[in-house]
């Protein structure tokens, strides 16, 4: 298997209110919905950063195919594992965000029930009003995550 250690991309996202503003509906919320200019509500990071791919590029389960930058272990089923998040500041509605996950480490290991595949990434998601600023992380919401494939 070819590991793609190192391995990064760059999303950019407008950080389009009315994206959240639909997850605000179907949650139901009562109090007012967030607007331009509005921090995006914590934990709600995974609205943005859409990777809008036509049908024959997703997976069977409507994500990215494994392959790429998704690394295929040969293993059929895959599955978010863990992570970690830090919220160091908040990314605002209406400027332009950026998020640049890693891939970190990737094993395979044997275990009592067939083989299971690790992938550890991390990302840094970065906001227009960070860009560039000398003194800042440059990351607002540093994350780890952990996906693992395993057969079934």
């Amino acid at each position: 298997m070819d590991l793609p250690v190192g391995q990064s991309r760059t999303i950019p996202d407008p950080m389009d209110p009315e994206r959240v503003q639909t997850l605000h509906a179907t949650l139901a919320k009562r109090n007012p919905p967030p607007s331009s200019s509005d921090p995006l509500p914590i934990f709600w990071h995974q609205i943005p950063f859409w990777d809008v791919l036509p049908a024959d590029e997703l997976g069977s389960d409507g994500h990215v195919k494994i392959g790429g930058f998704i690394p295929d272990f040969g293993l059929g089923q895959r599955m978010w594992a863990g992570g970690r998040l830090r919220v160091e500041c908040p990314l605002i509605l209406g400027l332009v965000a950026r998020k640049t996950p890693t891939i970190e480490s990737m094993a395979e290991k044997k275990r009592r029930l067939g083989w299971l595949g690790v992938r550890n990434g991390a990302s840094r998601t970065e906001s227009e009003q960070h860009f560039g600023i000398a003194g800042t992380s440059g990351s607002c919401l540093p994350e780890f995550r952990r996906f693992a494939c395993h057969e079934i």
